[in-house]
């Protein structure tokens, strides 16, 4: 029996793009639309390169990269036909956000451990 090697798309180009043009008729997101950008967000993380986030992490980044996807929507140009790879650059992008604000916590703690530490030292 032959396979298919067509790949499912979990989010359709012409669909999502559809729901947007509704979106900026009539300035309302509807529910679909917002199913299409959760299933985008949660599908992005599922990858390998979040698998040692814990879970916790994990939903607070596909919660400010669905919010990130609510906030630019107005922004998004209904000339280009493109949305899928215009949304997930922005979720990706918010991901890199969260990553970077995460690691940039966490050299802050270190520091105040390090000062903390030093003068622990000279009492």
């Amino acid at each position: 029996m032959a396979k298919n090697n067509k790949r499912k798309h979990y989010v359709k180009n012409d669909k999502l793009y559809e729901e947007i043009l509704s979106y900026h008729e009539t300035k309302e997101i509807s529910e679909t639309l917002h199913m299409y950008f959760w299933t985008m967000v949660n599908n992005i993380i599922r990858g390998q390169r979040f698998s040692r986030y814990t879970q916790d992490r994990k939903d607070d980044m596909i919660s400010d990269a669905y919010l990130k996807c609510i906030r630019v929507l107005m922004k998004f140009d209904i000339k280009k036909t493109k949305p899928f790879s215009y949304f997930t650059t922005v979720i990706w992008n918010s991901f890199k956000d969260s990553a970077y604000s995460e690691k940039k916590q966490v050299l802050i703690k270190e520091k105040i451990i390090e000062i903390r530490g030093v003068l622990d030292d000279e009492e």
